[in-house]
């Protein structure tokens, strides 16, 4: 997970980042190998989670 800065509505507001970054995460979840990672490593913790 990753919090998308001033995103309170970051899918109409920052909707241009948000298909973006959403975008890559699905295309590297279909391609791991191809693909990079666009999330943070500290995305994938239990801790706290990136503003992006």
């Amino acid at each position: 997970m990753a919090v998308v800065g001033d995103g309170d509505h970051a899918m109409l507001r920052r909707h241009r980042f948000w298909h973006r970054t959403a975008s890559a995460v699905v295309a590297h979840l279909l391609d791991p190998d191809g693909v990079p990672d666009p999330l943070p490593e500290e995305s994938y913790g239990g801790g706290h989670f990136p503003v992006l």
